[in-house]
């Protein structure tokens, strides 16, 4: 046995990993010189062995009792490949961190718990070029939904079986990353390139038939005031206390959101507020369901963060103006 101290990783560390040679010796407790090579390349005491993992960033002394038979698997530095430098779509399905950017029809991922490991031959190639790019990866219970402007993709498998994507649309898809949200007992919501979409039954054993129904039919004239070029800014969220699915989305010709469009999926109608420039919201996702609103305002008494609420104007004779104020910060 022998006792180890280990160093402490940096902020925000959650977990390390030990590894270790095999000295001069192999797995049969036979010593190993130079006429026994693994690699015929990795000199002996390089070669690392997978030995342990410390799920925190806390304990500083170990004890390492591990035979040199039982431990794990020789790092190949091969399996850790090229980190992409345009990523800007990250998933995590199945244990596993996949990887996809704007500009091609790649989907990479990682090895299975390891996100840091991007083998070189762990790529999908989603659809093809005529369906434009990666838009955006939505992971649903036991599905992986990959979104290309024009279709939608299912990612199935696993780790240990192998990943393969299985076509679902290649007249839909989606025009903005942002807007994917899904509403409860409805599906997954999306913004295309003419009109927005709700895909039904996309998941794996439901027992529901895969649809895409477009939601935005009551509401053509207002979706075709849509500065679709400034899509990217488009967001939405779901006020769950009102039963409504929240967009925001730039009209008229603007780059930034300036009316708000509210799908009450329970009752499947659309309403509109005009003039409502918030940069973006959240749901609190707590207990209170609060909306919290971020103001595109840099210099006004707007600015800041807003909570929504059911406001009154009165309280007995006296007049009231509900406000949450913070610090004037552009967000």
């Amino acid at each position: 046995s022998v006792v180890l101290r280990i160093p402490k990783g940096p902020k925000g560390t959650v977990a390390r990993r030990i590894y270790r040679t095999q000295n001069m010796r192999n797995t049969q407790g036979e010593s190993r010189t130079a006429e026994y090579p693994i690699d015929q390349v990795t000199s002996f005491g390089d070669e690392y062995y997978f030995l342990y993992e410390i799920q925190d960033n806390v304990t500083i002394t170990w004890v390492d009792q591990l035979a040199d038979m039982h431990l794990g698997t020789l790092i190949n530095t091969n399996n850790y490949g090229n980190w992409p430098s345009t990523i800007n779509r990250i998933a995590s399905f199945k244990n596993t961190m996949f990887l996809a950017n704007s500009q091609d029809s790649l989907l990479r991922f990682s090895a299975p718990r390891r996100p840091e490991e991007i083998p070189v031959d762990n790529t999908i190639e989603i659809g093809d070029s005529v369906s434009g790019p990666i838009t955006a990866l939505h992971v649903t219970k036991n599905a992986l939904v990959v979104f290309k402007s024009r279709g939608i993709y299912l990612l199935k498998g696993s780790p240990s079986d192998g990943f393969f994507a299985v076509t679902l649309s290649k007249d839909v898809g989606c025009i903005a990353s942002k807007s994917v949200k899904e509403v409860p007992n409805q599906g997954l919501v999306f913004m295309g390139s003419d009109g927005i979409y709700l895909l039904q039954g996309a998941l794996e054993n439901t027992g529901s038939i895969t649809s895409v129904v477009r939601l935005s039919q009551p509401i053509d004239d207002t979706f075709k005031r849509i500065n679709l070029s400034a899509a990217e800014n488009i967001r939405t969220a779901i006020n769950y206390k009102d039963r409504e699915l929240w967009i925001s989305v730039c009209v008229d010709g603007s780059m930034e959101p300036n009316l708000l469009l509210k799908f009450h999926y329970e009752i499947g109608e659309w309403s509109t507020v005009p003039n409502f420039n918030m940069k973006t919201f959240v749901n609190t996702g707590d207990h209170r369901d609060y909306m919290i609103l971020a103001s595109k305002e840099d210099s006004t008494s707007y600015s800041g963060l807003h909570a929504y609420t059911r406001a009154i104007n009165t309280k007995n004779a006296f007049t009231v103006t509900p406000k949450y104020q913070t610090t004037n910060l552009a967000l």
